[in-house]
């Protein structure tokens, strides 16, 4: 469980994403093959102004006490350090868990290559990256912003009203 302020988001593979766990109010979300990267760039560093950003990603899985690692990509991408395992239940058996991995103290442009390498067709992960004040998951189809204060994401909708996708805007 990631703690956003006061926006409690389950980040699990078996629970639906992050969007789907906000209302409309605290979530807003871009397509990323309609973002250029100027415009990806323009976004992140709006939200990510703080250098003590931490990412949150499945690494690999425990069953029957054996850790299968997948391969990310993402030490190729942004420099790993800081690492630390958190193993979780998965399927509420005592034999099949998942491996996340945190790594804290990112800054923007750590944020700004991993969704750039997503956007250029490299695999992605199920990943999200947050500070206090913003939740970011992104994949291959889309980059999803959560923040617990509405007055952010109306500030975001308003600066970037062509870009934002709006299918799921009153859902």
């Amino acid at each position: 469980m990631v703690e956003l302020k006061n926006l409690n988001i389950d980040f699990t593979p078996n629970k639906e994403t992050p969007y789907f766990q906000a209302n409309h109010h605290k979530r807003i979300r871009f397509i990323l093959d309609k973002l250029t990267l100027k415009n990806l760039k323009s976004i992140l560093e709006k939200i990510f102004k703080t250098k003590s950003i931490q990412t949150i990603f499945i690494s690999g899985y425990n069953f029957q006490n054996k850790n299968i690692y997948v391969k990310t990509g993402i030490g190729k991408v942004i420099q790993l350090k800081n690492w630390q395992e958190i193993t979780e239940n998965l399927y509420h058996t005592p034999d099949g868990r998942v491996i996340l991995t945190k790594l804290k103290k990112l800054n923007c442009t750590d944020v700004y290559h991993y969704c750039s390498s997503i956007k250029k067709g490299n695999p992605e992960s199920y990943i999200i990256f947050y500070s206090d004040d913003y939740l970011l998951y992104v994949n291959a189809d889309v980059i999803d912003i959560i923040s617990n204060n509405t007055e952010n994401i109306r500030m975001l909708k308003k600066s970037f009203k062509p870009l934002y996708d709006t299918y799921y805007e009153h859902n």
